[in-house]
């Protein structure tokens, strides 16, 4: 059973906003490939101009909230850099990687992996730290 057409219109008017190209967000949503799909395109943009703006509007202003949120974030990374450890910067690597994940608003690229049991900065160094060369 094919998706109804309201399914399909929301998801063309989903992928315009997040900025794709007409064509990927017709094919996107299960559209057929036409002749004429770019003239139909434009006419479902124009007609769903209401619900476009409404979509931006609503990404407008979660990207404001997160705002306070990457701040308090950048702080941490800092303050965690500060120790001058290496598990300081690792760990401020990771806020300042998670920052920038939020704002750009994009999925993140990897699964996070399993949690690591915590470990002294000896520890850390004696797994982690570059090895001497033996010649």
């Amino acid at each position: 059973m094919g998706k109804s057409y309201r399914v399909m219109r929301e998801a063309f008017i989903q992928a315009v906003a997040r900025g794709g190209t007409l064509a990927e967000a017709w094919a996107g949503a299960g559209y057929r490939p036409r002749p004429d799909m770019i003239y139909r395109a434009r006419l479902l943009v124009r007609a769903m101009t209401p619900r476009l703006d409404a979509i931006r509007r609503e990404r407008e202003a979660a990207a404001r909230d997160l705002v306070p949120l990457i701040e308090t974030m950048t702080q941490m990374a800092r303050d965690a850099a500060g120790t001058g450890g290496a598990a300081g910067w690792s760990a401020a690597r990771g806020l300042l990687a998670e920052a920038g994940r939020l704002k750009l608003r994009m999925p993140p690229l990897i699964e996070p992996a399993e949690v690591m049991p915590e470990m002294s900065e000896e520890e850390w160094l004696a797994e982690f730290a570059p090895k001497a060369v033996q010649p």
